[in-house]
This record gives C-alpha cells, structure tokens and sequence, in this order.
C-alpha cells in the first residue's frame, strides 16, 4: 500500500507538470536503447469509491511490484511476463493493462500498445485519470506510427479526460 501511495505521488507530479502545457507531450526517445527507461507506475489518479477497481489480490500485487523493478532495470520481456501472470489472477483490473501498455510501448511494440490501452479503458470506469493516461499513450503511438489525425483525435481525449480529472 505504501508503494502504491508512493508511486501514485510520483505519477502525479509527473501528471500535473505535463498539464500545464498546451502542447502534446514531447515524444520520449525512443531510438535510444541504452537509456534507463522510468520505472512502470501505477496511474496518478484519486477515483471516487464508485470508480475504484477492486484491490488487487496479494499475489498479482507482488508480480506487479516485481514487473515495476524489472522495468526499471531495463527488463521489460521480464516486466511483461510479471504483469501477464498478474492478469491472470485479476483480468479485469485496469491498473494492470495499462501497465502492460506502458511496458509494451517501452519495448517499442506500438502495435500492441493502443489494444492494451483500450482494454484498460473500457475496465477502467469513471476513472478518468487512468482514462486519459491512456489516451495520451495512444495518442504518442499513433504518432509514432505516422497516424497523425488519430494522434490528435487521442490527445483531445487526453486533454478532455486529463480536464475531468482535476475537477473530481
């Protein structure tokens, strides 16, 4: 619990300072594999109760703090298998898929990032933080795949969710 409370904090300062921009987000640099990649966060939001998934069990709880080590070490074939285990036991928790979104997108395997993303969004409810985290990652891979009218379509949704989120 302490390290969601952690993580989520550090998401969040991350998450306001992006805010105060009118611009997308700067792409991340991706040709750069020696770079050491940011750690796998749990998203910044504070959902009403309604809007809450169910707490995760303890055991997929540990496989995703362990996914969050290995990607921070560089071992993202490893962060996945942690996080496919872990989404085994809560399938439909939307925390995880978009931690596997996020591990995909840093293992460069776009294709695979905006299914991962929808599938959170369409678990995710009335939490529109998480939501909009994930609308801003599809929205950075379809730019990244030269999709530029759906990059903006998605980072309009980014702004529009990112905008419900604050006033909740």
């Amino acid at each position: 619990m302490k390290v969601l409370l952690i993580q989520t904090m550090v998401l969040a300062s991350c998450l306001a300072a992006g805010c105060a921009s009118v611009q997308p987000p700067p792409a991340p640099r991706v040709a750069d594999a020696t770079a050491q990649p940011p750690p796998v966060a749990m998203p910044a939001s504070s959902p009403t109760r309604a809007a809450r998934p169910a707490p995760l069990p303890a055991a997929a709880r540990n496989l995703a703090s362990q996914a969050e080590r290995a990607s921070r070490q560089g071992d993202h074939e490893v962060a996945a298998a942690y996080l496919e285990r872990a989404l085994r036991m809560a399938p439909n928790h939307p925390v995880l898929w978009q931690n596997l979104a996020v591990v995909r997108y840093r293992q460069h395997e776009y294709a695979k990032v905006e299914g991962l993303a929808l599938k959170s969004n369409s678990l995710a409810g009335a939490d529109n933080a998480l939501r909009a985290e994930n609308w801003r990652l599809i929205a950075e891979v379809r730019r990244l795949r030269g999709d530029r009218q759906g990059a903006e379509r998605a980072y309009a949704e980014y702004r529009r969710l990112a905008a419900a989120a604050r006033t909740h």
